[in-house]
Formats: structure tokens, C-alpha cells, sequence
């Protein structure tokens, strides 16, 4: 009897257990919650005070040298963006073609002028 008493309490620790761990896994789950719902807020923070320095309104001086970084960055992807515009703008006059017999735009996957009827090399 004392063997099935023995495996009676070594399941029940085991059930114990396992509650205690689904309810761990809950809180931090509710915790995970809390600190995405603090890192938003932070955000909007940030966001109204940088904001409020773009626009030129006063901002204490930390918060000034911070949204000066902020702002660089700014530029610094606006410059990037420049940068994208300009090769996909290359790539598609690269990708144009010109029938040289009568001179109408042509697809670069065109074997024959859709104008003329040239044979268009490649």
C-alpha cells in the first residue's frame, strides 16, 4: 500500500507543479503585456516631444539634443530613400528601348516594333 501512496503523492507534487507553472507562464504573459503597453506610451512621448521640437516649440535642452539625432536620421533615410529613387529611375531608362527605325518606345522584351514591324536586336 505504501508503494501506491508513494505514486499517489509523487502525481499529485507533479499536478502541483504543473499549476504552478501555467500560472507563472500567465503572469508573465500579463507582464509581457504591461511593459508593450509602457513601451507604446513611451513612444507617444517621444513622438509629441519631437514633434513638439519640429515645429519649433521649446523643448528642454536634453530633449533637444536627443531630437537633433532623431532628425539626422530623419535625413539620413529621406537621402536613402533619394538614393532608391535614383537607381530604380536608372534601372527602368536601362530597361527602355527605342525602335532605330522610327524611334517610338519599345518594350526591352520586344523582338519587333510595334510601329514599323524593324526586327529588334538585342
Amino acid at each position: 500500500m505504501e508503494f501506491w501512496d508513494n505514486i499517489n503523492d509523487v502525481v499529485k507534487n507533479m499536478g502541483d507543479r504543473a499549476i504552478d507553472l501555467i500560472e507563472t507562464a500567465k503572469l508573465s504573459a500579463r507582464i509581457m503585456a504591461e511593459k508593450k503597453e509602457v513601451s507604446d506610451e513611451l513612444e507617444k512621448i517621444g513622438t509629441y516631444y519631437y514633434e513638439l521640437y519640429a515645429r519649433g516649440g521649446i523643448v528642454a535642452p536634453e530633449v533637444a539634443e536627443l531630437s537633433k539625432t532623431v532628425k539626422n536620421h530623419y535625413d539620413a533615410i529621406d537621402r536613402f530613400q533619394a538614393e532608391i529613387d535614383r537607381l530604380r529611375a536608372d534601372q527602368q531608362v536601362k530597361k527602355t528601348k527605342y525602335c532605330p527605325a522610327c524611334g517610338i518606345k519599345v518594350s526591352s522584351s520586344t523582338r519587333y516594333c510595334s510601329g514599323c514591324g524593324e526586327l529588334l536586336l538585342k
